[in-house]
């Protein structure tokens, strides 16, 4: 599952580099704005949809890059006036009902106190393995990641319906 989650991501970080600098982040999102943008991913994530016609009554639209004189619209990815976070949602994703909310980082070093002033705004995860913390929140899974790289460091959020234990 993991790994699906990374290509997934992969897929993601191709349409936003390709976007170019219109559509970068120009600072590390707040705990509070991240938290934001998870409950959003959370709304309009079910085991069997996810509704992207939502996001524009949340406040959220589609990242625009300028082109030019024009300006272009980059699939998949969202933001909001006054939140640096953006949700993505790729067609990987529709696949997998899963809605992604990616920060930037200023460091590598900032990875973990974002996980750790995330849990003060949503909760404390109910495990960790290495890098990557889950909490359940409303009936839904939140996986942090790192992604990025050294000199472009991110943590993404990926949002799916909780998946019930076999019993």
């Amino acid at each position: 599952m993991t790994w699906l989650k990374t290509t997934t991501f992969c897929a993601s970080l191709s349409a936003l580099a390709f976007a170019g600098p219109a559509a970068a982040q120009s600072k590390p999102a707040t705990p509070e704005q991240v938290a934001e943008a998870i409950d959003v991913c959370a709304a309009i994530t079910s085991s069997t949809w996810i509704e992207l016609d939502d996001l524009r009554g949340h406040g959220w639209r589609n990242v625009r890059k300028s082109g030019g004189n024009r300006q272009m619209v980059v699939r998949g990815a969202y933001e909001k006036s006054g939140n640096e976070a953006y949700i993505v949602v790729t067609k990987e994703n529709l696949r997998d009902k899963t809605c992604m909310v990616m920060t930037k980082l200023d460091t590598t070093a900032d990875y973990n106190p974002l996980a750790r002033d995330v849990s003060a705004v949503i909760g404390m995860p109910v495990s960790q393995d290495g890098f990557i913390y889950t909490w359940l929140r409303s009936e839904k899974t939140v996986e942090m990641n790192p992604s990025g790289d050294r000199s472009s460091p991110k943590a993404l959020f990926v949002v799916s319906a909780a998946q019930e234990s076999a019993e």
